[in-house]
C-alpha cells in the first residue's frame, strides 16, 4: 500500500496522537524531542542549517572554485545541495512525526480531540467542519507542489545545462536553483508523511462519530 497505515494527527498532553486507518483506532505515543518544546532548539538549528546550505550556493558558486560562471563544478555542487536538502528534511520530519509510533497505544476521545483542535493546520480554518471545499483546496495545493516538482525537468534541460555548456555568468537565479531540493521533500510530506486530505478524512470520521475508542476494530 502506497499510503502509510498510521497517520500523525497532532499532539496532546500525553504525547503525539495518531490514527490507525486499518484498525479505525486512535493511538498515542511518546513525543519525539523534535516535537517537544524541550527539543525546539535542536529543530531550530537543523532546519535553518539545511536551508542555509541551499542559499549557500549563491555565495559558493560566485566565489572560487566556481569563478562566477556556470560549470560542471557548479552542477556537482547543486546536485549535492539538492540531495542533502531533500533527504535531510524528509529524515527530520520522519523523526519528528513518527519516531515513537511503534510504541503507540490506544487513546481516548479527549486526547484525540485535543490533538486535532490544537493542530496548527486545523487552526488555519475558522470553520471547524470538514467540507468538500477544504479537501479541494488541499488537493489543489498538493497538485501545485507536484507541478512545481515536474517543472524541474524542463528547467534543468533548458536552463541549467545550457548555462553550463555556454559558461553563462551566475545571476540571482542560482538562489532558486540552490534550494530546489526542498520541493521534493515538501511533496513527500504532503503525499506520504502527513497527507492533509487523509488527515481531513480522519477528522471527518471523528466528527461523524465513526471512530471507536480504546480497542481495535476488526
Amino acid at each position: 500500500m502506497f499510503f502509510r497505515k498510521v497517520i500523525y494527527m497532532g499532539e496532546c498532553g500525553e504525547g503525539a496522537v495518531y490514527f490507525d486507518t486499518e484498525r479505525n483506532l486512535a493511538l498515542v505515543a511518546p513525543q519525539s524531542k523534535l516535537l517537544n518544546t524541550a527539543g525546539t532548539e535542536k529543530t531550530n538549528l537543523l532546519i535553518p542549517g539545511l536551508i542555509t546550505l541551499g542559499f549557500g550556493g549563491t555565495g559558493l558558486t560566485v566565489a572560487n572554485p566556481f569563478g562566477g560562471y556556470y560549470s560542471e563544478a557548479t552542477f556537482v555542487f547543486l546536485i549535492i545541495a539538492w540531495i542533502v536538502e531533500c533527504v535531510g528534511l524528509i529524515w527530520l520530519l520522519e523523526r519528528a512525526l513518527y519516531k515513537n509510533v511503534k510504541h503507540a497505544q490506544p487513546t481516548t476521545r479527549q486526547n484525540f480531540r485535543s490533538a486535532v483542535y490544537g493542530n496548527l493546520f486545523w487552526n488555519n480554518f475558522g470553520d471547524k467542519r470538514v467540507t468538500f471545499g477544504k479537501k479541494l483546496v488541499m488537493f489543489i495545493v498538493v497538485c501545485s507542489i507536484l507541478a512545481a516538482n515536474l517543472a524541474f525537468v524542463p528547467a534543468l534541460l533548458y536552463h541549467v545545462i545550457p548555462n553550463i555548456l555556454n559558461q553563462v555568468s551566475i545571476d540571482s537565479d542560482i538562489i532558486i536553483l540552490s534550494i530546489w531540493g526542498i520541493m521534493p521533500a515538501i511533496l513527500v510530506l504532503l503525499v506520504w508523511q502527513n497527507n492533509p486530505i487523509r488527515w481531513l478524512n480522519v477528522v471527518e470520521k471523528y466528527q461523524k462519530r465513526q471512530i471507536k475508542w480504546g480497542k481495535s476494530v476488526k
